[in-house]
């Protein structure tokens, strides 16, 4: 069982090291914390690749702990993808003093030079982009399946742009398009059945047959339906459509009666 050697700095704390075939490893959770990642093992999940990452045990404190370690690959795929600032002032403490420790100890290999160490960072500049230019991809194609759905026939006025404003801001990576103020409040046939101790389908079916689902009276909203992931087209009314159903039932009760 390996031992750790532990290398300390004022801005980024600790980073534990080992060294395994003359390679040096870090353990994954140290660097992704001084990169100011708030998940480290998610962090490490989307950012290292798997054959530049492991889980070894080491003594650490007088216990043995199973421990997720990076190799360099892996360190500069998180230096490269971390968004703080001081992010490049640790890839020189790296560098600058860890590495060559290592190197001056003798337990990391000589053979190691700056030129690959470069080739190393460029692997995995390369790799990130590749990365980014993936999640772009399918950032492109939501904003594409969020501009067909504001093309929907059914969808009111009102929702059209909210899903418009929605696809510009994924396209551009932030708010361009301002969404649009909610004016009137909305109420599902349930909330209006239970209104009037009806049924929801009663309302349903009233709706249908006096032609109440139109811009008048309400809007239709895109929904998950209850019990599934399948999205379903659901009409909301206007507090103007409350006073129509209740003269409309009212005189149901009246014919009812008669």
């Amino acid at each position: 069982m390996k031992a750790l050697r532990i290398f300390e700095n004022e801005t980024f704390g600790k980073v534990r090291t080992a060294v395994i075939d003359n390679e040096p490893w870090f353990v994954g959770k140290d660097v992704a914390e001084a990169l100011g990642y708030a998940d480290t093992s998610d962090a490490m999940k989307r950012h290292v690749d798997n054959e530049d990452k492991l889980t070894r045990r080491f003594t650490d404190s007088g216990q043995s702990r199973a421990m997720y370690i990076i190799n360099e690959s892996g360190l500069y795929s998180l230096v490269l993808s971390s968004k703080l600032p001081s992010a490049k002032q640790f890839k020189r403490w790296v560098t600058s003093e860890i590495l060559p420790t290592l190197r001056r100890t003798g337990t990391y290999s000589t053979k190691e030079t700056q030129q690959a160490d470069e080739v190393k960072i460029l692997n995995a500049k390369s790799r990130a982009m590749n990365a980014e230019a993936r999640l772009k991809t399918a950032d492109c194609k939501r904003a594409e399946l969020l501009y067909k759905l504001s093309q929907v026939d059914t969808l009111s006025k009102t929702y059209t742009p909210v899903l418009v404003a929605k696809a510009a801001d994924i396209v551009n990576g932030g708010e361009l398009i301002p969404l649009p103020k909610v004016t009137q409040k909305t109420y599902t046939a349930t909330e209006v059945a239970e209104v009037f101790g009806v049924s929801a389908n009663k309302i349903g079916r009233i709706a249908t047959k006096h032609h109440l689902k139109t811009e008048k009276y309400g809007e239709w909203y895109r929904d998950v339906a209850r019990g599934s992931k399948k999205e379903v087209d659901t009409f909301k009314y206007y507090d103007c459509a409350i006073s129509v159903f209740k003269r409309i039932l009212e005189q149901e009760t009246k014919e009812a009666q008669a």
